[in-house]
């Protein structure tokens, strides 16, 4: 059994191999999503292939590898420095050639003149690798894996709450993207009362950005032809009031109200309320596959 569904937890794994890219102390809040990740690939009880779009998920993974390579050569880099001090090597190095110099310069001997540049390349080899950086990173304190998850499960919570508040009229059950942001900021300040300390430098924004994708989850999502994206993309409708009868025939005539009364006062709208009832009409059943 798994809390997220494909889509969700794909979109975890993405957003941490950022956050790790960023900050290396979320390398394992990273793996252990990556590994969760690869159990629900490898289930073959969860048709992840269908739940995600081709497109989004080829897209996401290969951000994902390409994020996972660019952390790859950092390390090594990283690490390379680590082992040698390249200024401590030069300096050694300049230092030896000055005396290699200034003993030819005295002995004219080209025996000592040869050696003492193989001694001074060994000796900035050594002191390279015998000063070698040992600066420990810096560990950016982060929220606690159980703070992250009990925070996830109940802002699925607030974005079914705030999807199907019973107080909401059947006309305002019409979403948006816009609407979605709307509704969302107006909960926020509530939303963050209730953080722990641990995750009190979350901003509005990144709250903002977690709830859209969260609640759009509970939707049934419909796109729109290009004729309309001066009043929308997409609208959205929650599965529950789509599967409550009552609620959907509400919602049906209040769309066909909606067109009677956009006739002859805005085309654009009177064409978008049709366009929705014809959906209502005809052809809702394609949007309920994942009800």
């Amino acid at each position: 059994f798994y809390l997220l569904s494909p889509p969700y937890a794909l979109e975890v794994v993405h957003h941490l191999a950022k956050a790790y890219f960023n900050n290396s102390s979320y390398k394992k809040q990273y793996l252990i999503a990556k590994d969760l990740w690869n159990q629900i690939k490898s289930n073959s009880d969860l048709d992840y292939k269908e739940s995600i779009p081709g497109s989004e998920k080829l897209n996401r993974i290969r951000e994902i590898e390409e994020i996972e390579r660019a952390i790859s050569i950092r390390e090594k880099e990283a690490e390379f420095k680590n082992r040698f001090n390249q200024k401590v090597s030069i300096i050694t190095f300049i230092l030896g050639m000055m005396f290699t110099i200034g003993l030819y310069a005295l002995t004219f001997n080209k025996f000592y003149f040869f050696f003492t540049i193989l001694f001074s390349i060994l000796i900035s080899y050594a002191a390279g690798v015998l000063f070698a950086n040992q600066k420990q990173e810096e560990i950016i304190p982060i929220p606690s894996e159980n703070a992250l998850i009990n925070q996830k499960v109940k802002l699925v919570e607030i974005a079914k709450k705030i999807l199907n508040d019973k107080k909401r009229p059947i006309e305002e059950r019409i979403y948006t993207s816009e609407k979605f942001k709307t509704l969302i900021r107006g909960v926020i300040p509530e939303i963050k009362k209730d953080f722990p300390p641990e995750l009190s430098k979350v901003s509005n924004e990144d709250i903002l950005s977690e709830l859209s994708k969260l609640i759009k989850n509970f939707c049934i999502i419909i796109e729109l032809p290009s004729k309309f994206s001066s009043i929308a993309n997409e609208v959205y409708f929650s599965k529950d009031d789509i599967k409550d009868s009552e609620k959907k025939k509400k919602i049906f005539e209040h769309l066909i109200k909606k067109s009677e009364e956009s006739k002859g006062k805005s085309e654009p709208e009177e064409a978008y309320y049709k366009h929705l009832v014809s959906i209502f009409k005809q052809d809702l059943e394609r949007y309920l596959g994942s009800l």
